[in-house]
């Protein structure tokens, strides 16, 4: 089998003698080096913003997730309660009652209206307890399973409540019309790094009336 030679060679160039061993190979000139450099920022700058951007949209989804859930928390409750103050008409003028909001919570509100106009931030339960530090009872939880301390603080949970016919559930009537029919809508939102705020989750439900049969 041929063994290939590793000597050197020796090579009379203007004068002066220049070795070289066969088979081998030059390295990087300084520009091909630099143009390495560039391409390799250039990539890496385009990685980096593919991060960013991925990072950014799995915030966004979580923040969706969060907001549709306290929305869906605050929906149930207000279905709970009676669709007018009971004994009183069903088509009354909307908002709490006087001395329902004594309390500085929701405890006293016990039909639909009472919510119109609720602004809860940082969203609390029925009792006035932020979220994740209640334990459903009216009071707080064990310090070891609340929340982190301003984990909800950039949160805020606004609802509506208006009257809408029965051809048009979508939109609220105007003039002082009421009917036998009420749009509620929770809307949630989430300070950003703006200094202002975004809507994160909105959820409408109609509620109708329905006497009670003699």
């Amino acid at each position: 089998m041929p063994v290939a030679s590793t000597k050197s060679a020796k090579v009379a160039y203007r004068g002066r003698a220049v070795f070289f061993v066969p088979g081998s190979r030059r390295g990087f000139t300084l520009v091909e080096a630099m143009l390495s450099v560039a391409i390799i920022s250039i990539a890496g700058t385009a990685l980096i913003t593919g991060i960013a951007s991925s990072i950014n949209t799995t915030d966004a989804a979580m923040q969706q997730a969060i907001g549709l859930g306290l929305a869906e928390q605050l929906m149930d409750e207000i279905a709970s309660r009676h669709y007018a103050e009971p004994g009183g008409s069903p088509t009354t003028t909307l908002g709490p009652e006087a001395g329902e909001t004594s309390s500085g919570s929701r405890s006293l509100f016990d039909d639909l209206d009472d919510y119109n106009g609720l602004i809860d931030q940082p969203p609390s339960d029925v009792n006035g307890f932020e979220l994740g530090k209640d334990n459903g009872s009216g009071g707080e939880r064990n310090s070891n399973f609340k929340l982190p301390v301003g984990q909800l603080a950039g949160w805020r949970r606004e609802v509506t409540v208006a009257y809408v016919s029965d051809a048009d559930f979508t939109t609220p009537l105007s003039g002082g019309i009421t009917s036998n029919f009420r749009l509620v809508e929770v809307r949630v939102f989430v300070d950003n790094s703006q200094g202002g705020s975004r809507e994160v989750a909105r959820l409408s439900r109609v509620f109708a009336y329905v006497p009670i049969p003699q």
